[in-house]
């Protein structure tokens, strides 16, 4: 990895979330988690052009660190 992007944000975030439920087989349909929902309003949340400073500055911030 050269640079966090905000996939990888999105992909990270549904793992640690995952990590924390009692589900024992990851799966992007999972009925409990909805990890493939979760995954995509991460995405969106990122992609909001309302949020594109902050979005910016948390990449550079994460980026910093790699």
């Amino acid at each position: 990895m050269r640079a966090v992007t905000k996939a990888s944000i999105g992909y990270v975030a549904t793992q640690a979330r995952f990590s924390l439920t009692s589900t024992q087989i990851f799966s992007h349909t999972d009925l409990v988690t909805d990890s493939e929902h979760f995954y995509n309003s991460i995405l969106e949340l990122l992609k909001d052009p309302e949020e594109k400073e902050e979005v910016n500055q948390l990449l550079i911030w994460w980026n910093r660190y790699l």
